[in-house]
């Protein structure tokens, strides 16, 4: 995976725009999401992109979500921008809240 690369490569600054989002099935449940569909399946592209930035600000990096492109061109319109830093959030409070959404929703850790 591209940001894992990244991160292992200490890379100073990370430019993406996620676009692959797998399906998350476990978790939707215990929160009380309804059970539809749609509503199920932009919940879990925001999950993903939030365990994303979790990732990145638990490897030391600061980060921030920008969209890049319309919502008329695309639903998928968000870009994380992260810089490797000493002086960004606790990575460490990072690791730890992408720690309790894996818990609720564990379909994240793959």
């Amino acid at each position: 995976q591209f940001l894992a690369r990244a991160i292992r490569a200490r890379v100073r600054y990370v430019l993406c725009v996620p676009c692959c989002h797998r399906r998350i099935h476990r978790g939707f449940d215990a929160v009380g999401l309804p059970p539809s569909g749609r509503l199920r399946s932009r919940v879990g592209d925001a999950l993903q992109d939030s365990a994303r930035f979790l990732g990145l600000e638990a490897a030391g990096y600061r980060v921030d979500a920008v969209d890049f492109a319309g919502g008329d061109v695309t639903q998928r319109n968000l870009m994380l921008r992260a810089e490797r830093t000493t002086s960004g959030r606790n990575p460490a409070d990072a690791a730890a809240r992408l720690a309790r959404l894996a818990e609720v929703f564990p379909d994240l850790q793959r």
